[in-house]
């Protein structure tokens, strides 16, 4: 699910500042986040 909507190349600007990620769940957030593109398709 969440790939999914990685891959849609959403930009977000609001987030819950009261949710807190564990680092089991915001490890596979990166690894998604390596495969979206970026501003001018820049590698960085």
């Amino acid at each position: 699910m969440l790939h999914d909507l990685i891959l849609k190349n959403r930009s977000y600007r609001r987030f819950d500042e009261g949710h807190h990620l564990t680092k089991e769940d915001l490890l596979p957030l990166i690894d998604a986040a390596c495969l979206s593109p970026s501003a001018g398709n820049l590698q960085r």
